[in-house]
């Protein structure tokens, strides 16, 4: 572990053994560890180079799909897996090509009611979502919609729109960053169709 010496956790009988499992570390501590080879003279060797890792959780979003008319608004969920608390999120919401803006953003029952929620577009076309509390509150652990984004629509044509989650930082009750997997949906804007007839005379 960080800060402290190394001690041996395991002798490992068999030279063609290649892995070992420490299954008794705990998430955001830093853990060094080191091979040595013991000689069937009794002698140790000196240590391999060392290796020095963190273990993380993982949480996961998703977004639903929805469809929407040029010009009007839409409701996309936002959903998170969690296995342990979140104490704060911030993540982009990039649309591929950028036929989407922005409006707004609501929290679920799953979000403290005392959470902030804030909701901007971007210069660059995505848009952005910080979500945190400033009493210590977390989202518990579980799977569902967090964050209900409202959307408004733009399009010449039919066109289907790439939605997705990017740049995500999303933080446990000690600052600790979790590992993230991204999640997309697909948002179809439609127009009106309008047919024109000409008539003239002769």
């Amino acid at each position: 572990e960080e800060g402290g010496e190394l001690e041996v956790l395991q002798t490992i009988n068999s030279a063609s053994t290649e892995d070992y499992l420490d299954s008794s570390v705990s998430n955001g501590t830093t853990y060094t560890y080191a091979v040595t080879a013991l000689y069937d003279n009794g002698v140790e060797s000196d240590f391999s180079n060392a290796v020095t890792v963190m273990p993380m959780a993982s949480v996961s979003f998703s977004l639903s799909d929805a469809t929407v008319q040029s010009g009007e608004t839409v409701t996309v969920s936002l959903s998170l897996s969690n296995s342990e608390d979140v104490a704060g999120i911030q993540l982009d919401l990039g649309d591929t090509p950028d036929n989407l803006t922005l409006v707004s953003a609501s929290g679920t029952s799953r979000v403290p009611d005392d959470w902030s929620l804030e909701a901007s577009e971007q210069s660059n076309g995505s848009g952005r979502i910080l979500g945190f509390s400033l009493s210590g509150t977390t989202i518990a652990p579980g799977d569902g919609a967090i964050v209900d984004l409202v959307f408004s629509a733009q399009a010449g044509e039919p066109t289907e729109v790439s939605l997705c989650t990017t740049n995500e930082i999303v933080s446990d009750v000690v600052a600790n960053p979790f590992d993230v997997n991204s999640g997309c949906s697909t948002v179809d804007v439609t127009v009106i169709s309008i047919m024109l007839s000409l008539e003239t005379d002769g």
